[in-house]
């Protein structure tokens, strides 16, 4: 899949948006979405609209970091899509103003945060999941190897700034 960073709905502004589209992209490569056909949209969205979000799909009260969307079966629906590459395949959609509420709480950085989050996303629209505490461990394993590698090639920081 192909990343495509959308900011909209509020919420704290998006800084370095090329570097931070370097980064989803290398992150797509890294976790092996890139050889999917499609477009993976990534949309950032304020506390309001991401509890919205959590309660119409989850039954969740309250906002939450990220939500992954995996529209690949729902798109084959319409019948043959002439340009695999054309249509969204998937949506990630993360909530920067909790990623700064958490990373204040614990001393990280919100931008990385930010980040991990699409991450976690990617990595659930791979196969990784988290309902389980075995699962939850092998989805943190990937998690940090995926961002010891972005962090490697990109500075992580000053994406979001609370």
């Amino acid at each position: 899949m192909i990343p495509s960073v959308i900011k909209c709905r509020g919420g704290l502004k998006l800084h370095r948006r090329t570097t931070f589209v370097k980064a989803v992209n290398y992150a797509a490569e890294i976790t092996g979405l890139q050889k999917d056909p499609g477009i993976l949209q990534i949309i950032l969205l304020d506390q309001g609209n991401m509890a919205e979000l959590n309660q119409a799909h989850l039954n969740h009260a309250g906002p939450t970091d990220v939500l992954t969307f995996d529209l690949r079966n729902e798109n084959s629906a319409f019948g043959d899509i002439q340009d695999q590459d054309e249509f969204v395949a998937a949506e990630i959609y993360v909530c920067p103003e909790v990623a700064a509420q958490y990373a204040e709480e614990h001393g990280l950085d919100p931008s990385t945060e930010l980040l991990l989050y699409v991450v976690h996303g990617m990595l659930h629209l791979m196969g990784f999941d988290d309902h389980s505490e075995q699962d939850t461990a092998k989805m943190r394993q990937a998690e940090a190897r995926t961002m010891e590698k972005i962090k490697a090639r990109f500075k992580t920081t000053g994406f979001i700034k609370p």
